[in-house]
């Protein structure tokens, strides 16, 4: 809106009129007071401004309203028909006019100098505003670092606190966080322990689970600098998602060559163990078959299937002995099934006869229903009758 202060309503009339006629929207005020007052309360994008009014001129007002932060910026032409000397114009130029127009006016160059100026400070007013924006943006993306930093400070904290070697990834796979624990195994925040000979590279093993996004974790040896020793480590590299993108990587060295150590110990035990197991065992199995030959028993007896019993009792022992000392399918979970077309009836037979052997039987009851099963079925007749 462009406001026009005139004391003459002839003047006002016409210039408003004129200004209409090219749709600038137009406010008027026939003295300085009702100017300023204006002014204060609305915004407007210039002022025609006359010089020559009664109580408060043209001079006056223009150098009041610079005196406003509200308004200091609002461009002003000033019009004169008396003022028209060189020292007018230039106290108005001085007062904050940005144009001195003298009367009579040309309507055509008054129409051009007010579409410069209302263009100049509709577009000043864009700019404050998106200014304002950019400022508020900025503040914003400032406070949001501030904010970040500090939880990725505490993060860092976290990672130093832990007993483990602890670091972090970009998700290119480039090391950009270690903790102090990482330096008593590798010289240089973005080189990876060296590993011993015998095991995995980690750069390449991680590398392979990077592109596929899936976690790592595995087992290594992992030379310390200061005494040139390799300790057994559990390494875990986890991606960190940001919704469905993997935003970076967390990772963990976690000591456990104490824990092999044991395992080592274990497994020294468990073999003398089976050595010392199986040697009375094959004694036993010896003799039986000595008393066997030497009965020479009808195998229609009794006696007979006692001694049958025992051997296979001592057969089963002898497998259970070996599942039971094969450290590596303890430690993986896979003892092996060893399934056979086996009469079902005849396994629950013998697993009764087991227990009625080892028990007293006039404490242990059993009662049965249903058919006997004496089919075949696929099943590993030992495992089932330890179960």
């Amino acid at each position: 809106m462009i406001l026009i202060v005139d004391d003459n309503q002839s003047n006002l009339y016409s210039l408003k009129k004129l200004l209409e006629s090219k749709d600038f929207q137009v406010d008027t005020a026939d003295s300085g007071e009702e100017a300023l007052g204006k002014a204060l309360k609305n915004d407007y994008a210039l002022i025609i401004l006359d010089v020559q009014m009664p109580d408060m001129d043209g001079f006056e007002v223009a150098e009041t309203l610079a005196g406003y932060s509200k308004t200091k910026e609002v461009p002003i032409i000033f019009l004169s028909a008396v003022n028209t000397e060189k020292r007018f114009i230039t106290r108005g130029y001085a007062s904050g006019g940005k144009d001195y127009v003298t009367k009579p006016v040309d309507p055509e160059i008054l129409l051009l100098k007010v579409k410069t100026f209302y263009n100049l400070q509709e577009q000043n007013i864009a700019l404050k505003k998106t200014q304002q924006s950019l400022e508020l943006e900025v503040k914003g993306r400032r406070e949001s670092q501030v904010t970040l930093k500090s939880q990725i400070d505490h993060f860092h904290l976290m990672l130093e606190s832990l007993p483990q070697i602890a670091f972090t990834l970009t998700k290119e796979g480039s090391v950009d966080f270690v903790n102090c624990k990482w330096y008593q195994y590798s010289e240089s925040e973005k080189e990876f322990p060296e590993t011993h000979p015998d095991d995995f590279n980690i750069k390449e093993e991680f590398e392979r689970c990077r592109k596929k996004g899936i976690a790592l974790e595995l087992e290594v040896r992992i030379k310390n600098i200061e005494s040139g020793d390799y300790r057994y480590h559990l390494l875990r590299v986890t991606p960190v998602y940001d919704g469905d993108a993997i935003k970076n990587w967390v990772g963990t060295f976690t000591d456990i060559d104490d824990q092999k150590k044991v395992e080592k110990e274990k497994d020294e035990f468990l073999s003398i163990a089976s050595h010392e197991l199986k040697t009375p065992l094959t004694s036993i199995k010896a003799y039986v078959q000595l008393l066997e030959r030497k009965l020479k028993l009808d195998k229609e007896s009794a006696e007979a299937g006692f001694v049958t019993k025992v051997q296979d009792q001592i057969e089963k022992l002898n497998t259970l002995i070996t599942d039971l000392l094969d450290v590596s399918k303890i430690e993986n979970g896979k003892l092996k099934i060893n399934k056979k077309p086996t009469n079902l009836e005849n396994v629950i037979s013998n697993a009764i006869d087991t227990i009625l052997q080892t028990h007293d039987e006039s404490r242990v009851k059993i009662k049965r229903d249903g058919i006997k099963p004496d089919i075949l079925i696929p099943l590993d007749e030992i495992r089932i009758e330890q179960v």
